[in-house]
């Protein structure tokens, strides 16, 4: 089945939200965190893979960042009339990095970070 979370939002993206009762705002955001799950766990058996490689002198860090894109045109119709296309598409990027023994590895920061948003 699965396990239910509490998310929250601003009251204005909340208003926005119940004006559109007919799309499943739990299904986007419950596709939106698998998305990022399966990426982070793609970046930790580069991790593992890492540190296999190099042996127990190096750490690895996990960089991690969101980027946004909006895209918005308006297309003629046969009629005349004009009709408006959006596109919207928000990335995770990670990467997993080898640093040298005596750095303080990141990736549990970073991953505490993202707890704390």
């Amino acid at each position: 089945m699965g396990k239910n979370i509490t998310l929250s939002v601003p009251d204005q993206v909340y208003a926005l939200m119940k004006a559109h009762p007919e799309i499943n705002w739990s299904n986007i955001a419950k596709k939106s965190i698998e998305a990022f799950v399966a990426i982070l766990s793609k970046a930790e058996d580069d991790e593992d893979e890492i540190k296999k490689n190099y042996g127990g002198d190096v750490n690895t860090r996990l960089n991690f960042g969101i980027s946004e894109n909006f895209n918005h045109s308006n297309n003629p119709m046969e009629d005349g009339m004009i009709g408006s296309n959006y596109n919207s598409s928000v990335s995770f990027n990670l990467s997993v990095q080898p640093t040298r023994q005596g750095r303080v590895p990141q990736t549990k920061k970073v991953l505490e970070d993202l707890t704390k948003k």
